[in-house]
């Protein structure tokens, strides 16, 4: 047994206590009334003087309380070594649910423990892997959570897709050894279908192990690859592997208000110059129509509304670009505090329309491509470096099979109840 707090076991120095009290208590005298001395034989008088304990139940008792009190304020615990599992394998759910893969699975040594990279790591069983999480894994999170596995190696078999990584790299003290299994090089899958006058325009999203990019394209409605439902609400594309069902929606077409003070009459032209371009870059119907005069404002559901100028802003439902000059913002076009607000944060000028990609921005704000955003995670095949990938394993703090300790404090508490209920009914029986 050890204890945790040792400091307090010099409260033990309290024993003294009830050992003194003992020796100095005296038994009360008594007083006997003789009526005559006259038959007492004379003897001779010795002083004597001793000190003797009185009372020895209730003195080991009381020790006992004052040791046992003593002992619970230094938190007593037992230890007994750690056990580990030699390796643990985390495999993440993807790769467990690809055929490809599944010789690689079955080859593992069966002795040792076998689970899924995901939430609480659960066992990986065969009959439940089709009910298993096939989303990307959170990589970063999960990595704070192996350093509560019991073993001496992990082995983590990964993907390690960009789309898995979220939040601060961690520093953890555990040794990991990383497998990146990945058995698609590239990959294009069609994210959005929209109507055109001349037919459907399909965008389309590739990937590959390093870059994300994507193609757009007007095809007939005709098209073998394509087909429309009765609703004429969604459409189905033949992928190369598999097939694709996609809503299917209407033409852009986005009136965009914008007011402004006559000081900022100058970033007013330019915003107008750059979604003329955005316009005809995108083939997108965009309109935008310029008011000095509040009044004159017609606000729509929906619609975006740039506000260049120092009055307070009128409610939007839709993107709000507020003109807030910041000399250490980063960039041209910030997000504000509010959801769909945005901040151009400094005067525009020739320079830094284009250094600062005043278009760029503003196809952000006009957001034109809403709901592809989970089509892109989930279809990212991206995979990070084995460096940047890896937490920060910080050595130093790596726990050589430190013993476990469990407390049992709990116990001390009922033997010390019983103790005072033992010495509180001694003393009362014994008038103490």
């Amino acid at each position: 047994m050890v204890f945790l707090n040792p400091t307090y076991l010099w409260a033990l120095l309290g024993l003294a206590v009830p050992i003194a009290i003992h020796l100095w208590s005296k038994k009360e005298s008594r007083t006997i009334k003789m009526g005559s001395i006259q038959f007492f034989k004379e003897s001779d008088p010795k002083k004597t003087s001793s000190i003797s304990i009185n009372e020895w139940w209730l003195l080991v008792l009381r020790i006992l309380i004052i040791g046992i009190l003593a002992c619970i304020l230094a938190e007593p615990a037992l230890q007994k070594k750690k056990s580990k599992n030699a390796v643990v394998y985390l495999i993440e759910p993807s790769i467990a649910l690809d055929a490809d893969f599944k010789d690689l699975v079955d080859s593992l040594d069966l002795d040792h423990d076998l689970r899924l990279l995901q939430k609480g790591f659960p066992d990986l069983e065969r009959e439940d892997l089709d009910s298993a999480n096939n989303t990307t894994p959170d990589y970063w999170q999960l990595s704070n959570q192996m350093e509560k596995l019991s073993a001496d190696s992990i082995v983590v078999f990964t993907r390690a897709l960009v789309a898995g990584i979220k939040g601060k790299r961690p520093e953890i003290n555990k040794k990991i050894n990383l497998i990146i299994v990945n058995s698609e090089n590239s990959k294009s899958v069609p994210v959005e279908a929209r109507r055109k006058e001349n037919g459907v325009q399909l965008i389309s999203m590739l990937s590959d192990d390093k870059h994300i990019k994507f193609e757009k394209e007007i095809v007939s409605e005709n098209d073998s690859r394509f087909e429309i439902n009765n609703e004429v609400d969604s459409v189905e594309v033949t992928g190369a592997n598999e097939n694709h069902r996609l809503a299917l929606k209407e033409e852009i077409e986005i009136n965009v208000q914008l007011f402004y003070s006559d000081s900022l009459t100058k970033e007013a032209h330019y915003i107008e110059s750059a979604f003329s371009a955005i316009s005809k870059y995108l083939d997108a119907d965009i309109k935008l129509s310029k008011t000095r005069n509040r009044d004159s404002l017609k606000i729509k559901e929906g619609n975006p509304l740039i506000w260049l100028s120092d009055e307070s802003p009128v409610k939007s439902s839709g993107s709000l670009l507020i003109y807030r000059p910041d000399s250490l913002a980063n960039a041209l076009i910030e997000p504000g505090a509010y959801k769909n607000s945005f901040y151009l944060t400094s005067p525009i000028n020739a320079e830094n329309i284009v250094e600062k990609h005043l278009a760029e921005k503003l196809i952000g704000f006009l957001d034109l491509h809403k709901g592809i955003d989970q089509q892109v995670q989930k279809n990212d095949t991206r995979v990070m470096d084995r460096v940047a990938f890896l937490p920060i394993e910080n050595l130093a703090k790596i726990e050589k099979n430190q013993p476990v300790t469990t407390s049992v404090s709990y116990w001390f508490w009922i033997i010390l109840a019983i103790l005072l209920i033992g010495e509180r009914a001694l003393a009362a029986y014994r008038k103490q």
